[in-house]
């Protein structure tokens, strides 16, 4: 019979026993703690929005991958993949208008993804191999883009507007 939380705590060496299966929990409380005190913006709204912003990404990356590895998978192009696409964008939006250089970049990460996708579904290819294959396409592809050149994100009146309201407030 699983026990419950109160239970496990009121147990001799309960605490440490919980905190030591809940280490992550811990960690991340002692983080917060740690932040406040040596900053005194920690706790504004600005510098929660801002944190918010920077995990939001990589947040959406770990559930994907959550479900990947709930299922029993790997996927090792994930980080490669990311950099492609990033630079993919980049390039982009210097062509087209943004929506459509943002709707590109996702139907070429479908289209790359779907390669591995195929080849573990229905060519029967360890997934292990199927995305390294595509991690090391999608370095390769990166790297062959970028060369030696200086990628320069054009700004938008809006966009410069945007940034701007963003570093005064």
């Amino acid at each position: 019979m699983a026990l419950t939380i109160k239970q496990q705590l009121s147990s001799p060496g309960g605490i440490l026993k919980f905190l030591v299966k809940h280490n992550t929990i811990f960690i991340f409380i002692l983080l917060v703690v740690f932040s406040a005190l040596i900053s005194d913006v920690f706790f504004t709204s600005t510098n929660l929005s801002n944190l918010l912003k920077q995990v939001s990404g990589i947040g959406i990356i770990s559930i994907g991958m959550l479900l990947v590895i709930l299922t029993g998978g790997i996927d090792l192009s994930v980080g490669s993949m990311v950099a492609l696409l990033a630079v993919t964008f980049a390039i982009l939006v210097n062509i087209v208008v943004l929506p459509l250089a943002i709707v590109l970049t996702i139907v070429i990460g479908f289209a790359l993804g779907s390669i591995a996708g195929y080849l573990v579904a229905f060519q029967k290819m360890a997934p292990f191999v199927a995305t390294l294959a595509l991690m090391t396409i999608a370095r390769g592809l990166g790297f062959i883009y970028l060369k030696d050149l200086q990628l320069l994100l054009k700004l938008q009146e809006e966009s410069l507007c945007l940034i701007l309201q963003i570093i005064l407030h």
